[in-house]
């Protein structure tokens, strides 16, 4: 026996030695493909072929839906970007055409105060050489500031003559040149001004019952007349001096510019301007602004009495007579328009602080309504945002198409039981004050979602939460 046999004796294997030699060839083994059969091997490469074919039809998949969302984003952002270009051009737009406005009215006000500073003494000279006057100046025959001759009315004749000649005082006013020349160009407003004696009439008769209880007759004439003539109705030009009279304090100045307005085109323009017309002829003739206006509470009888008490008031009667001609509108609603008409109309007849702050802030108009001649029934909407837009683009919100639609969609959303809007006063139905703070609240006016169908601008306007993508 060798000396390797005998170290091989005297030294066996160990179990770490004996674990090797026989680990080994089995690793080899499991990655010999020659250790699987032929049927299993065919076997496995299917499973990689269809694996691998799952693969790409998931990456091509996921490919084509990416490119697919990205086509899409790129098209959103496409139309988005091409809807800011426009309203951004619409807002610069508007921006200019703001600018141009608050320029004439910085030019009317620098022109005006100029003017009071030139006259500080003119209400004096003008009320002295008045009282000198003789009483055959102011005949109901004279022309009146306007250019136009007065109605030859036998009882505005008799009302007329039988003032004295004291109750009448000139008041130097500025007025546009050639104001109506402005308003049939489209022009804001003219910034030439021109001063021209205007003619203030108090009554103060000896006999104040005797002059009250034959005007009635005289402004229900006119209502009457105004209501049934179908001839053009021209907006009444004693705006204009209310515009830019130097003799008024500069914080009434705001509460006497009054809306630009176009001729009548409508009827419901027609009894507008007509009512507003009588009643500053009634004015003119004698009759005190308080009568005129009638009580800050109109009567409302005449929603609930078909032939309502003849002591209503004019203003208040034809207001009513107005909004019954819309029956589509619920009754609530009739009452609230109502009472937005009447307050719009009080003020315009006689535009002092006290009827303009009566109005809700929302109704008082704005710049664009006091530099671009539109049409009066506009002056009633109850958005700002809604009437500047109407006037700016008159074509697109024709009378007949937004009457059609506005009446049967504008909503009050009054809680209450309709005789809870109304109350019992002086033997009277006037508007109760919980409706009428109510309706003074614009968060309370919305409109059905039908019409946004034909009106989709405007929606986000009157609905502040109206989702921006219906529109």
């Amino acid at each position: 026996m060798s000396m390797h046999d005998d170290t091989a004796q005297d030294h066996p294997p160990t179990a770490v030695e004996t674990s090797s030699s026989t680990k080994a060839p089995s690793q080899s083994r499991s990655r010999v493909k020659s250790n699987l059969s032929a049927e299993q091997l065919r076997q496995k490469r299917i499973v990689d072929r269809r694996a691998q074919q799952a693969f790409r039809d998931r990456n091509k998949e996921n490919v084509r839906r990416l490119e697919q969302e990205l086509d899409e984003l790129r098209a959103k952002w496409q139309l988005r970007e091409n809807r800011l270009l426009q309203e951004t051009q619409r807002l610069r737009e508007q921006n200019e055409t703001l600018l141009q406005r608050l320029h004439s009215i910085a030019s009317i006000a620098t022109t005006a105060a100029d003017i009071h500073h030139a006259f500080p003494n003119a209400r004096q000279q003008g009320e002295k050489e008045v009282d000198d006057a003789p009483a055959e100046t102011f005949s109901p025959s004279s022309p009146d500031l306007t250019g136009q001759t007065r109605p030859n009315d036998p009882l505005l004749r008799s009302e007329r003559n039988a003032l004295p000649a004291s109750v009448f005082h000139d008041e130097f006013v500025t007025l546009p040149a050639d104001r109506g020349t402005a308003a049939r160009s489209g022009s804001p407003m003219a910034s030439d001004v021109t001063v021209v004696p205007f003619l203030h009439s108090r009554s103060v008769t000896s006999d104040p019952e005797r002059t009250i209880s034959r005007h009635p007759q005289i402004l229900d004439e006119h209502i009457t007349s105004f209501t049934i003539n179908t001839a053009p109705v021209t907006p009444v030009p004693m705006d204009a001096s209310a515009r830019a009279s130097p003799l008024r304090n500069p914080v009434e100045l705001v509460s006497a510019i009054l809306p630009v307005h176009l001729p009548a085109t409508c009827p419901l323009n027609h009894i507008l301007l007509g009512c507003l017309q009588t009643s500053r002829t009634a004015l003119s003739d004698g009759a005190s602004p308080e009568f005129v206006t009638g009580p800050q509470k109109a009567s409302v009888r005449g929603f609930f009495d078909v032939q309502p008490d003849s002591s209503v008031h004019s203003i208040s009667k034809v207001m009513c007579e107005v909004m019954l001609t819309f029956p589509s509108v619920g009754k609530a609603e009739q009452l609230a328009l109502f009472y937005l008409m009447h307050r719009t109309m009080r003020w315009m007849v006689v535009p002092e602080q006290k009827s303009y702050e009566s109005m809700p802030e929302w109704l008082r108009p704005t710049v664009t309504q006091i530099t671009v001649p539109h049409a009066a029934w506009i002056d009633n909407v109850p958005w700002p945002g809604v009437r500047d837009r109407i006037v700016t683009y008159p074509h697109d919100y024709p009378y007949h198409l937004w009457t059609a639609n506005f009446t049967q969609a504008v909503k009050v959303h009054w809680p209450h039981e309709l005789s809870d809007a109304c109350i019992e006063s002086d033997g009277d139905m006037v508007l109760h004050s919980i409706f009428e703070k109510h309706i003074r609240e614009l968060k309370h006016w919305s409109v059905s979602p039908q019409f946004g169908k034909v009106f989709p601008d405007l929606m986000p306007i009157m609905l502040p939460n109206y989702p921006a993508g219906m529109t």
